[in-house]
């Protein structure tokens, strides 16, 4: 039957039917209202899988295209754990170029910059850690769905990286100052000092002066923490507006 005269309370009515559907529900009426509907309404459609994961991904291609890219949501879509699995691996496998640049690059920059296997092999181990405790917060705790832990944090993560590779060498080698000077501990000093200064009582900030000194034996760790901490936060905000 033809829909050019589709109305909001018919799709309403057609989102209740969706949403009491199992996995037996068929996708080509779904398909046939996205083909018709032409409206700056979002609207909230539910997917299944027909266990036919092709069929949905070409599904989510056909909503994502340049005519409803205004209107459908990916927090609009309703997924399990397979169908994230789904998406996520489609996601890797369309931007995988993009992926492998980011990740040769990164090495480049640790090979010209850091000049240091030591250093090196502490930047692995804190890229393991990260996305291990990112796996924990987003997925045990907070319950995000996997597909958008995966695909924003890996992406942003390498991309910190890229910067962190960077900074270590305009400090380092370009402006010639000590690897103290690169250290947390000059970064807090200066946010006690010039920020906290009349917030923080005098004998925690000396506390907290101390902890960080003695602990500045282990520079290189120190330093990239405070990327990670970057990539949960700006992570976190990334996540709560895609899935307020």
């Amino acid at each position: 039957e033809q829909c050019d005269n589709i109305t909001q309370n018919d799709l309403n009515e057609y989102s209740k039917e969706w949403l009491s559907c199992k996995s037996s529900c068929l996708n080509s009426k779904l398909e046939k209202y996205l083909t018709y509907i032409e409206t700056s309404l979002t609207f909230k459609i539910y997917l299944s899988m027909e266990h036919n994961s092709t069929k949905l991904v070409h599904l989510y291609d056909n909503i994502y295209n340049y005519k409803y890219k205004k209107i459908f949501y990916l927090k609009f879509m309703n997924f399990d754990f397979n169908d994230e699995e789904i998406l996520f691996n489609y996601y890797v496998e369309k931007n995988h170029y993009f992926i492998y640049i980011t990740i040769c690059l990164y090495f480049v920059c640790l090979v010209l910059f850091v000049k240091n296997l030591f250093f090196i092999l502490i930047i692995i181990f804190h890229i393991v850690l990260t996305f291990f405790s990112c796996f924990t917060i987003y997925y045990y705790l907070f319950h995000f769905p996997i597909t958008i832990l995966n695909y924003t944090s890996l992406i942003l993560y390498l991309f910190l990286l890229l910067i962190d590779s960077f900074l270590w060498y305009t400090c380092w080698f370009i402006n010639k100052h000590k690897r103290d000077d690169c250290t947390i501990q000059r970064i807090i000093e200066n946010l006690l000092t010039q920020t906290f200064f009349y917030l923080i009582p005098k004998t925690l900030t000396a506390i907290i002066t101390f902890v960080i000194t003695y602990t500045n034996q282990i520079i290189a760790l120190q330093c990239f923490t405070i990327f990670s901490f970057l990539l949960v936060s700006i992570s976190f905000f990334i996540s709560f507006i895609l899935y307020p």
